[in-house]
């Protein structure tokens, strides 16, 4: 079960990373066609391609990131928990 409940989170936050770094990268971006040529890249369809690879790599690791600190403040409440509880003995 907390495998499920980790990779809901980081797909879900994969997700939401995704949605507004993509929503930049469109031809109709004005920016765009200046970036693509101080990077060397042209505007043929292997730049799309860069394009939405270095988009999922960076939304995926915006996702990790995410969920990490779910984890860690998941611990953290667990920590407190587990040293509030009081021993019966």
């Amino acid at each position: 079960m907390g495998i499920a409940i980790v990779s809901t989170i980081m797909t879900e936050e994969t997700q939401d990373a995704w949605n507004p770094m993509g929503g930049h990268i469109s031809p109709f971006n004005a920016a765009l066609p200046r970036y693509l040529d101080a990077a060397g890249l042209g505007q043929g369809n292997l730049t799309w391609q860069v394009l939405d690879q270095l988009l999922a790599q960076h939304a995926a690791m915006r996702g990790i990131l995410d969920t990490f600190m779910f984890l860690f403040w998941s611990f953290l409440v667990v920590m407190l928990i587990a040293l509030l509880m009081k021993n019966k003995s």
